[in-house]
């Protein structure tokens, strides 16, 4: 009988030892081929998840802009133009993918943007409406949705309410000039200047005007309430059937000294800047205006200045509207125009105001405003110049000069719950002005 020793087995110990790392090897390949298909396949879907969401955002990003270029509501046909059911689709080339996209506007009643019916961003320049923006990735297997709320916001800052954003018909942060035989009315509020400097009135013939004590706005008409003095400062005229002393007092003149519709040495004025007034800032406006071709000066930049307060450089903004400015020929124009421009006479109308903006001086003369006027520099109103609405002067040393004539400010402000005698709005409309924006907070991915 022969007898197996040590020596002749130790092959099978070195057999199996083998077999069993081979056997871990495998599963170890195995385990990591798994892992590396699944991390290839979170990379795939992550990166479809990518162009999903880029695609969303780009499509929300057109969507803002048609609504930023004339409204959700372009054909006038009374409804938004994409909707659910028929929405704006969008193919997005980025070589050498391919991704689609689409979005629509939701302005029904009851949508998470407050938005209530028949009171739209279509037909309501101040309401709301609901974007909402669907991507794809290029294989079809991602998709994203997110939704953002649009509004208005007007340039004028808010409250709206009252007397509007400027209660009174001028306001100069040091000197107010107004020359010869100068009328001011305000037949909304009860002070005609605001100014910084003491005696800042010039003007030896001025002479400003009110409504009467214990008298509304909505007493009268609006052809009342805008009503102007004839040149002989008599009252004695009528105006819708009632007469001028009825709704019109005088309160102060170059003779008698001021009453008190003249505010002056108010040190608060000093502080006031550009945004007191708007809502955005003075380089802002400017690149508003330049986007609607309203910014005219002569050659392609124009430059904001610093405001009291303020501090940088100021950097030159784009202004390609030519140096000729007409006439708005549509309601809520914002023009914004270098020193001493040369305007068209009128310059707006009862119906369709304007917000001037200058930057530089401005001298009227023989010129009819109708709105809202900021002057970056020197205001100066004489000749026969007409204000309807109210002006500003930022510049903190206007010159004293000279002038004569019987220029008028009228009083009208811009925006306000004013009513006149038969209900209507006696303030000017202001909803044109608004610009369309995101209402911050309101993006979502869900």
């Amino acid at each position: 009988m022969k007898t197996l020793t040590r020596n002749n087995q130790r092959g099978a110990v070195s057999l199996i030892t083998a077999i069993i790392l081979i056997i871990c090897i495998t599963l170890v390949a195995l385990f990591t081929s798994k892992t590396v298909l699944m991390e290839t396949k979170i990379t795939a879907d992550d990166y479809h998840t990518t162009q999903a969401s880029a695609a969303a955002q780009a499509a929300m990003d057109q969507a803002v802009a048609y609504a930023s270029n004339g409204g959700i509501d372009q054909d006038t046909n009374g409804t938004v133009d994409f909707t659910l059911a028929s929405p704006k689709l969008i193919t997005l080339l980025s070589a050498p993918q391919t991704t689609t996209a689409s979005f629509y506007f939701i302005n029904a009643a009851g949508n998470r943007c407050d938005c209530t019916a028949g009171n739209c961003f279509a037909t309501a320049p101040k309401s709301r409406a609901l974007i909402v923006a669907t991507g794809s990735s290029d294989d079809r297997t991602a998709t994203r949705t997110i939704s953002q709320c649009i509004g208005s916001y007007n340039p004028l800052n808010p409250p709206y309410g009252g007397a509007g954003a400027i209660p009174i018909p001028l306001l100069g942060v040091s000197t107010v000039n107004v020359r010869g035989n100068a009328h001011i009315i305000n037949r909304y509020t009860n002070s005609n200047v605001w100014a910084g400097d003491p005696y800042s009135i010039n003007g030896a013939s001025l002479k400003t005007y009110l409504r009467p004590s214990g008298t509304q706005t909505s007493d009268f008409t609006l052809n009342q309430l805008l009503a102007d003095i004839p040149a002989n400062d008599s009252l004695s005229g009528s105006v819708d059937g009632s007469a001028l002393s009825n709704y019109t007092v005088g309160v102060s003149n170059g003779g008698t000294g001021n009453g008190i519709d003249i505010i002056d040495n108010d040190e608060s004025t000093a502080n006031m800047t550009f945004k007191t007034f708007f809502s955005q800032s003075l380089s802002k406006t400017i690149a508003a205006a330049e986007t609607k071709g309203k910014c005219y000066i002569s050659g392609s930049t124009i430059t904001p200045v610093l405001m009291p307060g303020e501090t940088g450089t100021p950097v030159a903004q784009p202004c390609t509207g030519g140096t000729s400015i007409p006439n708005p020929t549509k309601q809520g124009t914002l023009i914004v125009t270098g020193s001493s421009p040369s305007l068209p006479n009128p310059l707006g109308s009862v119906t369709n105001p304007v917000i001037l903006i200058v930057v530089g001086d401005l001298r009227l003369n023989q010129d009819a405003i109708y709105g809202l006027v900021y002057v970056t520099g020197e205001l100066h109103l004489g000749g026969g110049a007409l204000l309807v609405g109210s002006a500003i002067s930022q510049s903190p040393n206007p010159a004293n000069g000279t002038g004569a004539g019987q220029p008028t400010v009228i009083y009208r402000p811009m925006g306000g719950d004013a009513l006149d005698s038969s209900g209507n709005s006696a303030a000017y409309n202001i909803d044109s002005f608004a610009e369309t924006g995101v209402i911050t907070g309101s993006w979502q991915d869900w």
